[in-house]
């Protein structure tokens, strides 16, 4: 794994990490937020898909 794949599992984890945060405070729009970022890295970790390469 390179620098940037390391980077970007780390911004995919801690999305997770605000996801279950926000979803055991019971904050929505939170969760929603954190919701958006994982998909926005893996989207860019797929090469523009959700589907892989």
């Amino acid at each position: 794994m390179d620098k940037r794949d390391e980077q970007a599992a780390k911004l995919a984890a801690g999305a997770v990490d605000d996801l279950h945060d926000a979803v055991l405070a019971e904050v929505p729009e939170g969760a929603a937020a954190a919701m958006a970022r994982y998909e926005a890295v893996i989207w860019k970790m797929n090469g523009g898909t959700f589907f892989g390469v």
